[in-house]
């Protein structure tokens, strides 16, 4: 089915969310630079077209396997998405 995710500043989830098939979202909303270690172990998408939203965060991608199968990924009120 089609999923929302939405992490916001002080979540903590060292774990791997999958939605599988559909078109999922995902919210990265308030983050800081600092809880980008903690904030999650992976986000994958699965089959579909899956959207990556950042709002108001910065998050740095070290890992490229940390984040896997977005369709696209939006920025919005100065959010930074950096590949590290």
């Amino acid at each position: 089915g089609n999923n929302s995710v939405t992490l916001e500043h002080g979540s903590q989830a060292a774990s791997v969310f999958t939605t599988g098939d559909g078109d999922d979202t995902f919210n990265l909303t308030d983050i800081t630079a600092a809880e980008n270690a903690a904030l999650f172990t992976t986000l994958d998408g699965g089959l579909g077209h899956n959207v990556l939203n950042l709002d108001n965060s910065n998050y740095t991608l070290a890992d490229a396997d940390k984040i896997q199968k977005m369709s696209e990924a939006n920025l919005a009120n100065n959010s930074t998405f950096t590949l590290d």
